[in-house]
């Protein structure tokens, strides 16, 4: 999707030139230094940052807004984030963030329609939008889509469950399988333990460590990775969630509740890495009929 945005986008730098200089100031969009629009602004960059462009005469050319789609198994835990675009003359589209370059700042957000010919000469190009909504037919994003997707065929297989005793003994395996692996489009190492009762494979716990290290914030020490423990059924599908934060939650994804440490009784700073630590959790998901 975004190499069909991106030779879109040339295509129409070519007819369009480099020599255009697209800034905003105090909310009038000045190409070349003359004003052709009107951009207004709302909410910020963290909190959904949304804007209208609009005619010097003040009729609504289109409107941007910053969305978030909570995911159907962790909830607001993780938010899939994308730009909900509605040009009233033409249509809608849903837009990833990266699709409009710098998304957050006024110049880059004017300077990429006008750079296209969607708004040009201080008015709406008509057809340049047309094809610009003919290359995002749907309301929603491509990687929005798919993860949404992916979660309902997990949705729809969390009830299998391995047929056995569930009285007889857990058992793990001695090893991981050390891997990377991507969870929730995000990516992590993988320690994977293979989990067994009544000697069945009834599912695996995995260790997972975040890959991608997280922003050190200015006047506060360095935060380290993110690490869950996850549980999946005996098909590979996600039960169960850990978090071996300090914050300590656990996601039970089939039954759609969310623990606290109290809740659930187990102290996370003992459990990472553990697979003797592991079958404990397993045990209590099997007494809650999730694995």
């Amino acid at each position: 999707m975004m190499r069909t945005l991106l030779l879109f986008t040339l295509a129409l730098l070519t007819t369009a030139g480099f020599s255009q200089q697209v800034k905003v100031k105090k909310g009038e969009i000045l190409v070349d230094g003359t004003a052709v629009g009107k951009l207004v602004k709302s909410g910020s960059i963290f909190k959904g940052r949304s804007y209208s462009l609009n005619t010097l005469t003040d009729s609504v050319v289109l409107t941007a807004s910053q969305r978030q789609i909570p995911s159907l198994l962790e909830k607001y835990d993780k938010s899939f984030i994308y730009v909900s675009l509605n040009v009233p003359a033409v249509g809608k589209a849903g837009l990833e963030m990266e699709d409009i370059p710098a998304y957050g700042l006024e110049d880059s957000f004017a300077k990429f329609f006008v750079l296209n010919k969607i708004f040009e000469n201080g008015k709406l190009n008509r057809a340049a939008a047309e094809a610009f909504l003919k290359a995002h037919p749907d309301t929603l994003p491509p990687n929005v889509i798919k993860y949404l997707e992916k979660e309902q065929e997990y949705m729809a297989d969390m009830a299998t469950l391995a047929d056995r005793a569930k009285t007889k003994e857990v058992k793990v395996s001695e090893r991981p399988l050390v891997d990377t692996t991507l969870f929730f489009d995000e990516s992590y190492r993988s320690e994977k333990y293979t989990l067994i009762q009544d000697e069945i494979v009834i599912g695996y716990a995995s260790y997972l460590t975040a890959l991608n290290t997280r922003p050190q914030m200015p006047g506060f020490p360095a935060q380290e990775p993110i690490k869950k423990l996850v549980f999946f059924n005996v098909n590979k599908t996600p039960v169960a969630r850990l978090d071996l934060s300090e914050l300590g939650n656990m996601r039970l994804y089939g039954l759609d509740k969310k623990l606290s440490p109290d809740e659930h009784g187990f102290n996370v700073k003992q459990y990472a890495g553990s697979r003797e630590k592991a079958i404990d959790i397993a045990k209590f998901l099997i007494s809650k009929d999730v694995l």
